[in-house]
């Protein structure tokens, strides 16, 4: 296949108006929600979804940087078996976060499990 063809170059002109593009839709997505929120009657009516919807961010954000890092081996391969360490001692972590709720007890027992996976086999 020739990669010559699957390359475009840009000229100056189109390179600035997708930079302008980019910064208009950035500006957008950041400043319209906050004009929105300073009006009293539209702030009041959806203040709870709002609250209830920004109290997933960490949940989603975290488990999507995670997740990938636990699931996938070498690059590319995903591997859910016994030889993943990642997977193992994420899972002990999971368990003690679950039964215990103690942030410093989850973050040593999945380093103190990785550690001994690491070790012994």
């Amino acid at each position: 296949m020739n990669t010559e063809s699957l390359t475009t170059v840009m000229t100056d002109t189109e390179m600035v108006l997708l930079i302008v593009g980019m910064m208009m839709v950035t500006f957008g997505v950041r400043y319209f929600p906050f004009a929105l929120a300073s009006k009293d009657n539209l702030w009041g009516k959806y203040q709870n979804v709002v609250e209830t919807a920004l109290g997933f961010v960490p949940v989603a954000v975290l488990t999507a940087i995670i997740v990938p890092t636990v699931l996938i081996r070498d690059g590319e391969t995903v591997s859910v078996s016994l030889d993943n360490f990642h997977l193992l001692s994420s899972l002990v972590a999971f368990a003690v976060a679950y039964i215990t709720r103690h942030t410093l007890l989850t973050v040593v027992s999945g380093l103190a499990t990785f550690g001994l996976l690491k070790l012994f086999f």
